[in-house]
């Protein structure tokens, strides 16, 4: 060979060598490879110290979300559809179980489902409102508020003529349809590397600037779509910091938050009854696979998303069995129907968002036929209609198929 020709070759290998191991996120062409950083914290910048995370969308919606649960718990009057006109704020209702009908999995008829699901809660607290507003004690058939531990706590439950907590059954649905469901069916989903990583290029380098305007950004639709899945876990925590939801801050202030996912993702730190510490599972996926756009390498990115759509649908499917299982203990205790039907509501959530699972199998853990079949057999026994032999039976039968799915993964 030539000498010429040798230097060509050895150029052209260069190049491609280079090219190849590139950790600036304008490269086009993903990669195989491993991380040349590996950050502790969401934390991200540019090179002239601008920082690339924006998720103002979600810690709106997620407080739109608390909102909604607030008003669920006022002792007050209110009509179905003054709730779902609350629910409509910040397009909630438009991400709720976004992508159950459009083939992503599931029959197309799912999301319609769904939603009437969330609407006949939302009637079932109308009909109950009145006794609430007048201080009614609840009852079998009698809807109307009950004192936690009989008298005996500061918590005051409002529970509908069939004992359940609808303010419960929303917060825990929500956590599955609307914060699971938006991470591993959506934006998850959707980061193209190729097409969507380079700030180069003016169709990539668009999104929401938090100024109620669409233009130019300091970030990819990349990393934004990375950044949106990570707001439906820590964006309430962001929110009531008001810093812009940027806040960069270790692994205990960026989970601390009192409602939804975040919450019970929390409670994993492998000191608690699971022995998992999912929380840092989650966290520290979160934070490679968002370096792993950063530095373009799509093998990394795959496995961090797998680590965060599974370690999230193990928190859920946890809790579902926790609480059934809880309740099966308290249907056959004591006579103190409060605790009893505040945690059996909180099960019936955590069962219904069983269905927005992601097991490393690409699948849900239950299906949405299966989950459906648990919520018709737990909505036509009631709640009230579980707290004796027989139904303490059931929910622990309940808990332990899911605790065996479970124990697959």
């Amino acid at each position: 060979m030539k000498k010429n020709d040798l230097f060509k070759v050895l150029l052209l290998s260069a190049v491609v060598i280079i090219s190849s191991c590139s950790s600036d996120s304008g490269d086009t062409d993903p990669l195989s490879c491993t991380l040349a950083t590996t950050p502790t914290e969401y934390a991200f910048t540019d090179s002239d110290g601008n920082s690339t995370v924006y998720y103002g969308g979600q810690a709106s919606r997620l407080g739109a979300a608390e909102d909604v649960y607030n008003t669920l718990n006022a002792d007050a009057a209110y009509t179905q559809a003054q709730l779902i006109s609350d629910f409509a704020i910040n397009n909630i209702e438009g991400k709720f179980a976004e992508n159950v009908g459009n083939g992503t999995y599931g029959s197309n008829g799912n999301r319609a489902t769904i939603v009437s699901d969330l609407h006949q809660l939302f009637a079932d607290y109308e009909l109950a409102s009145a006794d609430f507003a007048a201080g009614t004690v609840a009852a079998p058939g009698q809807a109307g508020l009950l004192p936690k531990n009989n008298g005996a706590g500061a918590d005051i439950y409002e529970l509908t003529a069939d004992g359940w907590e609808v303010d419960q059954q929303y917060a825990k649905m929500l956590i599955g349809a609307l914060c699971l469901e938006q991470n591993a069916y959506d934006y998850l989903t959707k980061i193209d590397l190729v097409n969507y990583n380079n700030l180069d290029d003016p169709t990539v380098n668009r999104g929401y600037d938090g100024d109620q305007a669409w233009g130019p950004t300091y970030y990819t639709k990349a990393e934004h779509y990375f950044d949106e899945a990570y707001g439906y876990v820590y964006g309430l925590d962001h929110h009531a910091n008001g810093d812009g939801y940027n806040f960069a801050g270790d692994l205990d202030d960026e989970i601390n938050n009192d409602l939804f996912l975040g919450k019970y993702l929390h409670k994993h730190d492998g000191t608690g009854a699971s022995g998992f510490n999912w929380r840092f599972d989650a966290y520290n996926a979160y934070v490679l696979g968002r370096q792993a756009i950063v530095e373009n390498c799509q093998d990394v990115l795959d496995e961090q998303i797998t680590i965060i759509n599974t370690t999230l649908s193990k928190v859920v499917a946890w809790h579902a069995a926790d609480y059934l299982s809880k309740a099966s203990d308290d249907a056959l205790s004591s006579n103190d129907y409060s605790s009893f039907n505040h945690g059996l509501s909180e099960a019936w959530g955590f069962v219904y968002s069983l269905q927005f699972t992601k097991m490393s199998n690409g699948m849900p853990l239950f299906s949405h036929d299966e989950v459906n079949a648990m919520i018709s057999e737990m909505n036509t026994t009631t709640a009230w209609g579980f707290k004796n032999t027989t139904g303490a039976a059931r929910l622990q039968e309940m808990a332990d198929q899911i605790n065996t799915r479970l124990a697959n993964y």
